[in-house]
């Protein structure tokens, strides 16, 4: 489809030791244009010396690459590693020279600097003295970044081209449309984040296994915890063009709602404040009828609050897929998906397990409690099955 869009040139300077960087520097920029070009009415363009100069004659080749490819960008991304590079009739170096004429007009830059270990083959120490100069003699006028080596780049660099599409000079560039689009996802990632930080998603593959172990439990500090999320989601806006995230913390608020009230009415609390799913057939005088039939309700509750657990775990993957995939790829990255730890089982072995809704989701599955009972077995993983510890489902499964 056919669609208006502001292009935004990026002159991409450096010279000729860093070309891994420059690659993904364009991978980022094609990236981002598939995932933002049309909601933002921006497309991004690559520029550089070794794709877009033409071979010409009578000029020198740094003239040719100012005038002809630098002039016309908006935006110029320097790097530099082991070497300033090749000086011009002009510069300290054509990349220099670059910097200083873009920056000169008044246009954005913005410059990363490696401090990977430089080879022996790389080791010119007339250049590194060089680069050590320059680097020095711009500090008080720039913010530059630093970065490991060329691994680390890619994560670095798209965040700070995020960031730098955010600015004031972009969305001005904007259409009404784009603009509105744009402020309207800083209400989504505030809302993210801030699930994310009272859920504390970083660290729910540890915390959630309590609750999918074979003795399940929970402290009184993270079920408050939980309780205040379930009242902060409750009170949450969202714009008209954010459905999908609305309705997603709605069934995810579903969820929770009911794991913490299973938790409640199943179990009872310790000296160390700690909710564990009550043993209701130890206290009672010795009846073998009754002992059985309480037994199968514990085995019951407890498979259910694993279950519960872990679509809660299933609810939070969905959400973060959604938005890595629509706003923000390098959301909790390094945390990526959310896994379940079972067991310890017969075998006395623990299982581990990331557990995702089927493809073909377009939402939040679960609709109710009773539905769930139902459905859970249709999941990838489920612990239990059946609407309560009589229903015959639920008795061969559990003697099985």
């Amino acid at each position: 489809m056919a669609y208006d869009a502001k292009v935004i040139r990026i002159f991409i300077a450096s010279p000729g030791d860093v070309q891994k960087e420059r690659n993904l520097i364009r991978d980022t920029i094609y990236e981002w244009n598939t995932i933002n070009s049309f909601s933002r009415g921006i497309v991004l363009m690559p520029v550089g010396w070794e794709t877009d100069s033409v071979a010409s004659y009578g000029a020198p080749p740094q003239d040719e690459i100012n005038t002809k490819l630098l002039e016309s960008c908006d935006l110029l991304i320097g790097v530099f590693w082991s070497k300033v590079g090749t000086p011009t009739d002009h510069s300290l170096s054509g990349t220099v020279e670059e910097i200083k004429l873009h920056s000169e007009k008044g246009k954005k830059t913005m410059l990363f600097f490696s401090t990977a270990p430089i080879p022996q083959e790389h080791n010119d120490e007339e250049q590194i003295a060089a680069l050590k100069a320059y680097k020095e003699s711009i500090s008080g006028n720039c913010m530059y970044k630093d970065y490991e080596g060329s691994d680390s780049f890619k994560d670095l660099f798209v965040r700070q081209l995020h960031a730098k599409l955010l600015e004031e000079w972009v969305l001005e560039s904007d259409s009404p449309v784009a603009v509105a689009a744009s402020k309207a996802n800083e209400i989504v990632k505030y809302n993210i984040t801030k699930w994310s930080d009272i859920l504390e998603v970083h660290e729910m593959s540890n915390w959630i296994s309590h609750l999918t172990s074979a003795s399940p439990w929970i402290s009184h500090q993270k079920y408050e915890q939980l309780e205040n999320l379930k009242l902060w989601i409750l009170s949450r806006n969202w714009e008209f063009n954010h459905q999908r995230y609305s309705e997603a913390f709605y069934r995810f608020r579903l969820i929770l709602q009911d794991l913490l009230d299973v938790i409640m009415d199943s179990s009872v609390i310790n000296d160390r404040e700690i909710y564990r799913v009550e043993k209701r057939y130890h206290k009672i005088e010795w009846n073998p009828e009754k002992y059985e039939r309480l037994a199968k309700d514990y085995d019951f509750r407890v498979a259910l609050i694993q279950d519960l657990a872990i679509e809660l775990c299933r609810a939070t993957n969905f959400i973060l897929d959604v938005y890595r995939r629509e706003i923000d790829p390098l959301f909790l990255i390094n945390t990526g998906s959310i896994f379940i730890t079972t067991g310890p089982h017969y075998d006395l072995n623990f299982h581990f397990y990331v557990v995702h809704y089927k493809d073909d989701e377009k939402s939040i599955p679960y609709k109710s409690l009773d539905q769930f009972k139902i459905d859970r077995k249709n999941r990838d993983i489920s612990m239990g099955r059946g609407k309560d510890s009589n229903d015959p489902e639920f008795l061969e499964w559990n003697n099985r």
